[in-house]
């Protein structure tokens, strides 16, 4: 069997699931169904719960039930940010960037790919930017 892919997934992704967007609906589903490792960082986490809590209450349910079922691989947030990678990601991204990186994935899925400097982080990191659409195309979801 193929190792599945480690996909860090922001927090755009995970909340945008929650409101019916069809390509993140589908992110999700293919971790649940175990064909992508999601991986996210505690950052994420905390927006993720903040975030769904305060803008759609119905949601808090069903996210911790899926939290439960099928956690993503949740990784420690950095203690810094490598100097490089500052003029690749505006700043409020920069420290969840920075866990992408530290987590080795190839591909990172975000509703903001204008927030990132996509070219210099793929020949850098090798770290693909793709929205949900791209990556549901990319990977096959």
């Amino acid at each position: 069997m193929a190792a599945r892919s480690r996909i860090f997934i922001d927090t755009n992704v995970w909340f945008s699931a929650f409101y019916s967007s069809p390509y993140a609906e589908r992110i999700i589903r293919a971790h649940i169904e175990g064909k992508i490792q999601a991986i996210i960082s505690k950052q994420v986490l905390d927006e993720l719960v903040r975030n769904i809590s305060a803008k759609i209450p119905h949601a808090v349910i069903p996210l911790k039930n899926l939290l439960e079922a099928t956690p993503p691989l949740i990784v420690a947030d950095p203690q810094g940010v490598p100097q490089k990678l500052g003029p690749m990601v505006q700043s409020k991204d920069q420290s969840i960037m920075a866990s992408a990186v530290r987590s080795k994935v190839t591909i990172f899925v975000t509703g903001n790919t204008k927030d990132f400097a996509q070219q210099k982080l793929k020949d850098v990191y090798g770290i693909l930017v793709l929205t949900p659409k791209e990556a549901v195309k990319r990977l096959k979801l």
